[in-house]
């Protein structure tokens, strides 16, 4: 749901998964406050290599470590969207993109409006 807190449950992962070392990284995840996940920190943390872990990951949970980083991403960007008066450049920096260009055509993907059309349809604000 837009603007619920992003956890691994409210992503509908978590109780299904058997496997210890994608646990780890649900918990990794679920505990961070940053949205700025790298690869390479999960990859340390698991011990294995990266094609092994997102194998295992998308065995595990049914979507694949990207897809899942990137829509934890983007819903604490609608989090944001909506909590503050941030402008859309600054949440997609925030978030770790290097382009809004970039956020915006993500967030549409998940959300099929614009940051600044769901921000306007959620709260009246219009915040460029």
């Amino acid at each position: 749901m837009p603007g619920a807190p992003s956890t691994a449950s409210s992503l509908g992962l978590g109780a299904a998964v058997r496997d210890h070392r994608v646990q780890l990284v649900l918990s990794i995840l679920g505990e961070s406050k940053s949205e700025r996940y790298l690869l390479p920190d999960l990859i340390a943390a698991t011990g294995l290599s990266e094609r092994r872990l997102c194998a295992l990951f998308k065995r595990e949970t049914g979507t694949s470590l990207r897809q899942y980083l990137k829509r934890r991403r983007i819903e604490k960007g609608a989090d944001l969207l909506l909590a503050t008066t941030l402008i859309v450049k600054q949440v997609a920096f925030d978030l770790g993109y290097s382009a809004q260009a970039n956020f915006d055509r993500d967030f549409r993907g998940f959300f099929g409006v614009s940051p600044t059309e769901y921000r306007k349809r959620h709260t009246g604000r219009f915040v460029k």
